[in-house]
């Protein structure tokens, strides 16, 4: 079940997500909190390194970004 069809306010929220995986229903509200935690990480993560990729590819020097540096990124559970 994808995002938009387990919530319907997916597509005024976040349009660019109705089609990736939605929650279970029978999760807590802090195993949502900990998966849309973990789906802003990935994203900021997927903007820096396509940003970066992009930048390097075009010669240049890529901006100093705090996710650039490997120190500031943690697997560990932020929320």
């Amino acid at each position: 079940m994808t995002l938009g069809v387990r919530w319907s306010g997916a597509y005024e929220h976040t349009p660019l997500w109705v089609t990736t995986p939605g929650w279970d229903d029978s999760w807590t509200e802090v195993q949502i909190r900990k998966e849309l935690c973990r789906r802003l990480c990935w994203s900021a993560l997927s903007l820096v390194s396509g940003h970066t990729s992009y930048v390097t590819a075009s010669k240049r020097i890529p901006a100093e970004l705090f996710l650039i540096e490997p120190a500031n990124v943690s697997l560990c559970d932020p929320c």
